[in-house]
């Protein structure tokens, strides 16, 4: 079944006249009456609900079966990613993101990050390709996405591991987060010394992956899914 994440209060029986659903469920699916969709919206459990009626402004519908989604991860997980050079990059990380687990994406421009901008219409196609995501994947909440203009720590409020190739850290075996968990993530060329330095007065856990160097749209989906479901 199709699942789609809405933002408006599901009822047991209800009309959708949301334009892009009716485009979706109608146009795209060719949907008719008598097939089932899913709706959720947050709150952790997907909504079952068969099609009645196709009309050109709503669609009616018919609540069949509600249940609690089952596919987040038991801990939250914070990717706080240096913005990389390309737009495509981004997109990336937020598709692959979502897919594991991630709960919130803070992109920021650091030292070596390209002058990327990022305007509005930018936003809502990354917002989209993250819900197009969760959708898939059958995660339940939208994660939160933010772009700042440089770090700052006050968005960080869980323990941080710091992702380097050029400094001395723990391995990833060694890791037993006990409790939400941050991943600072490089931009192409890594760190400079004066970000290494703020970094390390900060108490962050210095991360290094192994003898192999990934990209940094790789680096955190690949460590934050070993984080969030090495245990199963």
């Amino acid at each position: 079944m199709q699942r789609f994440f809405v933002e408006f209060p599901l009822q047991i029986d209800m009309n959708i006249t949301d334009a892009n659903l009716l485009h979706q469920i109608g146009r795209v699916l060719r949907s008719k009456p008598g097939d089932t969709i899913v709706l959720f919206d947050g709150d952790g459990y997907d909504n079952v609900y068969e099609i009645i009626r196709i009309e050109k402004a709503k669609i009616l519908l018919k609540g069949v079966n509600r249940y609690q989604t089952i596919a987040e991860p038991k801990k939250a997980l914070t990717l706080y990613q240096a913005l990389p050079n390309k737009y495509e990059k981004i997109e990336y990380i937020l598709e692959k993101g979502v897919e594991i687990g991630v709960s919130r994406f803070i992109f920021f421009k650091s030292a070596y990050s390209q002058k990327l901008i990022i305007t509005p219409k930018k936003i809502e196609r990354f917002r989209t390709i993250a819900q197009e995501a969760l959708e898939q994947c059958m995660g339940a909440h939208m994660p939160e996405i933010l772009f700042l203009d440089m770090f700052d720590p006050k968005y960080i409020s869980s323990e941080v591991y710091l992702l380097t190739t050029e400094m001395h850290g723990k391995t990833l075996q060694e890791l037993t987060p006990s409790s939400d968990i941050t991943l600072l993530v490089w931009p192409e060329w890594g760190w400079n010394k004066d970000e290494q330095s703020m970094f390390l007065e900060q108490t962050y856990t210095p991360v290094r992956i192994g003898r192999r160097i990934l990209r940094t749209e790789t680096a955190g989906i690949v460590i934050g899914f070993a984080l969030l479901w090495g245990n199963g």
